[in-house]
């Protein structure tokens, strides 16, 4: 049930429209407060990266995000979780990744925000530019990014290569220490 105003009402929800029901039911006047996620965060973001069909991460993976240098945020309401982000950077590179928005509650400026929070951190621990990954098929994202000000490197090519089901381990590879004549 709603309030007058489209605020989420927890105590009015009957136990069957808990859950995803209850942080879905936004104000687009909402107060939105952006901070560092905790332990305690990870079922929810995990939810929303998947429901939001980006890749989700294992506990074990929490814990490392949570360690540095990257920094999860987590946009919340008065209705709860309304968005997360991970922002990092190690020194050198600054990375914006994995901002996502709980699709009943977007356009409101909820990525937007994110976004600006992320900058905003990477910018006071020295980072001079920030990269951004996105699928050339996410049009939400690229416009995102492009209202942010952010330009299409296209003399970078991305390479990935997935390392997690490989047989050889980084200390198994042979090393070659000189060159024989």
């Amino acid at each position: 049930m709603l309030d007058s105003n489209w605020r989420c009402s927890r105590s009015l929800l009957t136990s069957s429209e808990a859950g995803s029901t209850q942080r879905r039911l936004r104000n687009e006047t909402a107060m939105l407060t952006i901070r560092l996620a905790t332990s305690d965060d990870h079922d929810a973001i995990e939810a929303l990266w998947a429901e939001s069909q980006l890749p989700t991460v294992s506990t074990a993976e929490w814990a490392t995000l949570l360690a540095g240098p990257a920094m999860v945020l987590l946009a919340e309401d008065e209705c709860g979780l309304a968005g997360a982000g991970v922002a990092s950077f190690d020194g050198w590179r600054a990375h914006i990744y994995h901002v996502a928005v709980d699709p009943l509650s977007r356009h409101r400026g909820i990525a937007s925000a994110i976004m600006a929070d992320a900058e905003t951190r990477l910018r006071r621990l020295g980072a001079r530019t920030i990269h951004i990954e996105v699928r050339e098929t996410n049009c939400r994202a690229l416009a995102l990014t492009a209202r942010a000000g952010y330009d299409v490197a296209a003399s970078t090519v991305l390479l990935i290569k997935d390392i997690e089901d490989s047989e050889q381990r980084a200390d198994e590879i042979p090393v070659r220490r000189g060159i024989s004549r």
